[in-house]
């Protein structure tokens, strides 16, 4: 990215309380205990071990650095992979079924662009009830008026966040936040339907309309829903690739550990299978190093 989007980007996290820094002409940012790049998924943000522990001691509440080579759907099959698109698929070319379920969730919702201002007024019973679906992640921590404030914090950057809503009979029932880089690449950073509603179809309507806003109207080179997920349950991914054309863009995961986690990870590994029961996070982490280290 250009010197200037990556200061803005900096500018943003600084806004929103992430640890972010810029090194080696990249943004990171801490994000569940580790660091990874800020960027669209096909810059080969690899480092060396001794330039990762170097970088690791800029963020002291981090346990590891994340990097990946560069993504792409040329690279050869593997289990660490972008989720991308890269043309927009309309709807005479969709499945017969897709294209069926687009059209009702076109029919019942409102899908478009929106403030900061709009979420931080109506994006927490959303936000709320998306959360409180998800299995084995606990008690909601948040209010309503730190959701909002969160939120609000970004109100300054709608040139790199964008905020997408979902409307039914005039209520929010989902929404997404995009993270814009440039033309190169737009990354759907969240996304948040209401369990309620989802007989409306809003995820069809949702991913029609921002895949023809970006990559048709906006000439936008990609966009991606991000990386394999390891922590959260969900098919999302899936649902991506199998309706609208999204594939997977393979890289090389590289982990480099602080020496005392890299201590424990060693003495771990023989017990992988038993320790995989001791939470999500803990389930994650190995997950992630076992791919690493294939």
């Amino acid at each position: 990215m250009e010197n200037s989007l990556l200061k803005r980007f900096a500018d943003y996290y600084a806004a929103t309380n992430t640890d972010a820094c810029i090194v080696y002409g990249h943004l990171w940012v801490q994000y569940n205990r580790m660091v990874v790049p800020v960027g669209p998924t096909e810059i080969d943000y690899d480092l060396s071990d001794q330039t990762a522990r170097i970088l690791l001691k800029r963020f002291p509440r981090a346990l590891f650095l994340r990097t990946q080579n560069g993504c792409s759907p040329a690279h050869p099959p593997g289990p660490w992979y972008a989720v991308v698109c890269r043309n927009f698929t309309d709807l005479p070319d969709l499945s017969s079924n897709t294209r069926s379920k687009v059209r009702r969730g076109l029919n019942k919702c409102s899908v478009e662009r929106v403030s900061s201002r709009f979420i931080a007024e109506n994006g927490f019973e959303v936000y709320a009830a998306a959360y409180n679906n998800y299995k084995h992640v606990g008690k909601l921590r948040i209010s309503k008026a730190q959701f909002s404030m969160s939120i609000d914090r970004t109100a300054s950057y709608d040139d790199i966040i964008h905020y997408w809503g979902i409307i039914a009979n005039k209520r929010l029932i989902g929404y997404a936040v995009n993270h814009v880089y440039e033309d190169i690449e737009v990354n759907y950073s969240t996304i948040k339907f209401h369990p309620e509603h989802l007989k409306l179809y809003p995820s069809y309507a949702l991913f029609y309309e921002m895949n023809r806003y970006y990559l048709q109207e906006s000439n936008v080179k990609s966009v991606n829903d991000g990386f394999r997920n390891i922590l959260h349950t969900t098919n999302i991914q899936d649902f991506l690739i199998d309706k609208f054309a999204f594939e997977k863009a393979y890289s090389h995961l590289k982990l480099v550990y602080k020496p005392w986690v890299s201590a424990c990870m060693n003495l771990a590994r023989p017990f992988n299978q038993m320790l995989n029961n001791l939470s999500p996070k803990v389930s994650a982490l190995l997950t992630l190093d076992t791919i690493a280290t294939e």
